[in-house]
């Protein structure tokens, strides 16, 4: 989850600490970082790009650190929940898990995370529908799947 996400602010957030990954629009990189673990992967276009980069320098030894000082405006999602859910980026997010698992993952933990998700995509495609009120969106997970499978960045 986004550190604070949804809380109120009431100085619980003061303290610079250790943080597993800092989302890619507040980041501030050091040359160090990106000579050492390299840049961006590009095969992920849209999400999990910033969780990658932050997990290969962590391995690297660096330090991901959350800065209670530092502050940015980001026109982010829409408020409401189908905006946020809806088409493309339900696509990319799939298909960047998947990207990710097999990035990071062991082989059988990446082997169990596609089993269950073969497993459980049906309840998850009728949840979405139900939520949205449509099966377009659902069909986009189903899409960001298949395009791993054939490697399709």
């Amino acid at each position: 989850p986004v550190r604070g996400q949804a809380q109120i602010d009431c100085g619980q957030f003061e303290g610079v600490c250790k943080v597993d990954w800092i989302i890619g629009c507040s980041m501030f990189i050091s040359r160090d970082v990106l000579l050492t673990v390299g840049v961006l992967d590009d095969r992920f276009f849209f999400g999990w790009e910033d969780v990658d980069l932050c997990v290969r320098a962590t391995r690297s030894g660096f330090k991901v650190l959350f800065a209670p000082g530092s502050r940015i405006w980001h026109k982010a999602h829409p408020p409401g929940k189908s905006e946020r859910l809806s088409g493309l980026p339900v696509y990319y997010a799939t298909r960047g898990h998947f990207i990710f698992m097999e990035k990071h993952c062991t082989k059988l933990q990446f082997a169990s995370s596609v089993s269950y998700f073969i497993i459980t995509l049906p309840r998850i495609m009728w949840g979405y529908s139900l939520l949205l009120h449509q099966w377009k969106t659902p069909m986009y997970i189903l899409w960001g799947f298949l395009d791993y499978l054939r490697r399709k960045w």
